[in-house]
């Protein structure tokens, strides 16, 4: 993990706009509780706008396969936990985008609900009327809400 945390301190370095993604496997065979809490913490350490989580899911003819596997209902408790993890740390890093400008691609218009993405692909919801997808509108961050089943933003104009 710790070449991992390098990397995405050099990348940090590179560029503070940045918003990095992940994807996640959760309980891996023989992944102990010492695992657990270390992939909590850098959760916790609100590095990622988002994380793409799995459970882990047995492959026959894989050495995975051949591992010491982890109950079911202990890979549950663990998914829950980063869920609940990843959640507030998206909502702590969306909510550090309060004031600032950003440029929206305008995605999706669904009855009286327009939503697009910044270039660092923040989701944003758009309440103005008359926005058509691939249009871009410039618009002032103000603060997480859940859009569908996805957190993002909000406008304040």
């Amino acid at each position: 993990m710790s070449d991992y945390r390098k990397l995405i301190d050099n990348i940090q370095i590179l560029s503070r706009t940045v918003n990095l993604t992940t994807d996640l496997i959760v309980g891996f065979p023989m992944e102990t509780q010492t695992d657990e809490q270390a992939t909590l913490a850098l959760i916790n350490e609100n590095l990622f706008l988002d994380i793409h989580t799995f459970s882990y899911s047995l492959r026959k003819g894989t050495i995975a396969a051949q591992m010491d596997q982890i109950p079911t209902a202990i890979v549950g408790e663990r998914m829950n936990k980063v869920l609940s993890a990843i959640v507030l740390a998206k909502k702590s890093i969306l909510a550090s985008f309060h004031g600032q400008a950003a440029r929206v691609l305008v995605e999706s218009t669904h009855n009286e609900r327009t939503a697009g993405y910044t270039d660092g692909y923040v989701k944003v919801e758009l309440s103005a009327q008359n926005l058509q997808p691939n249009q871009f509108i410039d618009v002032i961050l103000d603060k997480p809400i859940l859009i569908g089943k996805e957190w993002g933003m909000s406008r304040l104009r």
